[in-house]
């Protein structure tokens, strides 16, 4: 019942990705829920296996514009925000690398590792554990600014594409139809505990960035990334098979 105490922590694969996906997925992202507060959210780093000449992002972009289809980039899986953050590059760049899907990010980071594939666009906080090794180089990070955790390391809409912003997010929803003054009081616990200290600091220590925002703010940006993300998948030609 939409009576505020149902809620669900939903995620840009749950709420802007999967469902335009699969087609199957049996709910509407948008209809079928009622978006209280963003939580936060976790940038990727863009890896490069340390076998590839480039020594920055535009380094990079400038190797794969002049040799479509011979660099290859990892991901999670068909669909997945790793994935999609390599299509929306490709489109964006004007570049074409070509996707290899794994069955989870463990082993595509695996075979990153291991050379057998370029590039990968990593949660942050995992990405961080390896760059140590040599093994991988990072070239930038897909939030709008740079992250504490690589210095030095520029994001990729200061690198030359400035609306290129990717996210794994987190927010909590309702179902449809919850009242008005219960999103509100939702949204205004929510946000206290976003903008609390010791939350702000424990997420950090996990590579996210606490959020805090207004039910009608973050409902325009659940939209905003619904409507980004189909643009991708159907110029990419993504289908769940």
């Amino acid at each position: 019942a939409p009576d505020g105490y149902t809620l669900l922590m939903g995620t840009v694969s749950s709420h802007a990705m999967t469902p335009l996906i699969n087609t199957n997925a049996g709910y509407d992202p948008l209809k079928d829920f009622t978006p209280i507060a963003p939580v936060a959210d976790i940038p990727f780093a863009m890896l490069l296996h340390e076998s590839v000449p480039a020594k920055s992002f535009q380094e990079f972009v400038a190797l794969a514009k002049g040799q479509p289809g011979k660099f290859t980039f990892a991901s999670a899986g068909v669909g997945t925000s790793n994935h999609l953050a390599g299509e929306l590059l490709n489109e964006m760049a004007g570049i074409r690398m070509v996707h290899v899907p794994y069955k989870g990010s463990a082993p595509a980071l695996a075979d990153l590792l291991g050379g057998q594939v370029d590039v990968m666009f990593d949660l942050l906080l995992t990405a961080t554990q390896h760059i140590g090794s040599a093994k991988v180089r990072p070239v930038a990070v897909t939030a709008a600014q740079p992250s504490p955790l690589l210095p030095g390391v520029p994001s990729i809409a200061q690198s030359g594409l400035p609306d290129y912003v990717v996210s794994a997010w987190f927010g909590i929803f309702a179902p449809a139809g919850t009242p008005a003054d219960v999103v509100q009081r939702l949204n205004q616990e929510v946000g206290k505990a976003t903008r609390a200290e010791d939350t702000r600091k424990q997420l950090g220590s996990m590579g996210a960035d606490a959020r805090s925002g207004s039910s009608a703010e973050f409902t325009s940006f659940v939209r905003e990334e619904y409507a980004k993300w189909e643009n991708v998948i159907r110029k990419a030609g993504i289908a769940a098979k």
